[in-house]
């Protein structure tokens, strides 16, 4: 996207996996990257080395399994990337399910059902002609195990090449990180310039009762020095 507006240099702004995916940009082009927001999140996930067979296994089982849904002759019609995809008799129902996934995630994570339903509007489709019943459009791949973990040699070489300003800002009951990762990651390598933990779970930057915090504080550190 930079690359076709032409843009030279820039800000990126991520959240949870965004925030990861922005690190890894920022220290792979650090002459892009005028600054770098990161929202409950700092760091790609790594994992264990000794680990690698067991995590390959694991997605080459997971892939081995969805394949014959997904690839199916017989049973090949519409979007493929929907097939596996729930059904839902209503939006509402996609919302609740939504608000149960957060949930069921780590930690103490929760999300409002305002966000709840801005996330699922922009992410459903619906089904045949019936416009009640919807689905999640996402491909049902992306939540597979990834074939390839970094470890934390990786990780700490990706952070210690960012150059630019960093804002971090976490949810008090957001994604949980390990405390001695938050020690290395955020005051030894990353040192940002802005670093508050915020009232909130993981989507706080789309929870009504949290959302303007976060844009106090992002503004805040936008601003030209």
């Amino acid at each position: 996207v930079a690359a076709q507006l032409e843009w030279n240099k820039f800000t990126l702004v991520g959240h949870s996996m965004g925030a990861d995916i922005s690190t890894i940009f920022a220290s792979c082009f650090p002459e892009k990257v005028e600054s770098l927001v990161l929202l409950d999140s700092f760091a790609p996930v790594e994992k264990d080395a000794r680990d690698f067979s067991k995590h390959l296994r694991e997605s080459f089982e997971k892939r081995l399994k969805s394949n014959k849904l997904l690839y199916n002759p017989l049973k090949i019609v519409g979007d493929m990337s929907l097939k596996g995809n729930k059904i839902y008799t209503s939006i509402e129902k996609a919302v609740e399910a939504r608000i149960k996934t957060a949930s069921f995630s780590p930690g103490s994570q929760y999300i409002s059902r305002e966000a709840a339903r801005a996330l699922v509007e922009r992410a459903i489709v619906t089904v045949n002609s019936d416009k009640e019943q919807v689905q999640f459009r996402h491909d049902p791949r992306l939540v597979w195990p990834s074939i390839q973990y970094l470890t934390r040699e990786q990780v700490e070489s990706i952070l210690l090449n960012i150059k630019c300003p960093v804002c971090i800002l976490m949810a008090e009951d957001g994604w949980p990180v390990e405390p001695e990762l938050h020690q290395k990651y955020i005051n030894v390598i990353l040192k940002p310039e802005m670093y508050c933990k915020l009232a909130g779970s993981h989507h706080f930057h789309a929870d009504p009762d949290s959302a303007i915090a976060v844009v106090d504080k992002v503004d805040l550190f936008l601003r030209p020095r």
